[in-house]
């Protein structure tokens, strides 16, 4: 029987981990998010002095996402990362840094959480409040940096927690930028045309 899937590109210590998620039977006794978060905890108790990193591409708050009744003008890329997170620091110095990436990035609307945030309220893209821990815990996202991509409507388009470099990046902006999740393309599909 099947015990998992995961997608995308996964660092060699991260597949190490699942594989010992999987070998171990952990997957009996809980959910991979589960086991990646208490994983996570262990080794980030005396890390957290360390903040998020500032950027201006980033909204600032109050955090009005709804997009239910009204469209916005941009499509929405949603970030949750977590303080101390050396994966986040290196998505900020080699992707978010990257001219080609910051030029893309100018049309769309960008915020960005802490996964562990349990205090700020959000008004999420469908309507419904939530707080940054509880929304990144709905997403069973495993990791961070993880990105949600919303449309105009605030419909959800693209979801990744896989590790994001600069090209995969660059393919996930133009995928939703480009619509082609309104023809029926996977994310898969339009990195693979691209490619060619």
């Amino acid at each position: 029987e099947r015990v998992l899937r995961v997608v995308g590109y996964q660092s060699p210590e991260r597949f190490k981990t699942i594989l010992s998620y999987v070998t171990g039977k952990n997957y009996r006794t809980e959910s991979l998010p589960d086991y990646f978060a208490r994983l996570s905890e262990k080794s980030a108790r005396g890390n957290r002095s360390a903040g998020l990193k500032n950027d201006p591409l980033f909204t600032k708050p109050p955090y009005e996402l709804d997009r239910s009744r009204f469209p916005a003008s941009q499509p929405l890329l949603v970030i949750f990362e977590k303080a101390g997170c050396g994966e986040c620091e290196d998505f900020h110095t080699s992707v978010l840094a990257s001219k080609e990436v910051r030029d893309a990035l100018k049309h769309f609307e960008i915020v960005r959480f802490e996964a562990a945030d349990n205090k700020t309220t959000i008004h999420a893209p469908g309507g419904n409040r939530v707080t940054p821990a509880s929304w990144f815990k709905q997403t069973a996202f495993t990791r961070v940096p993880a990105l949600l991509f919303f449309d105009e409507k605030g419909n959800e388009v693209l979801r990744t927690d896989a590790l994001v470099l600069r090209q995969r990046m660059m393919n996930s902006l133009n995928y939703v930028l480009e619509g082609a999740y309104e023809k029926g393309w996977t994310y898969q599909r339009f990195a693979r045309s691209k490619a060619m």
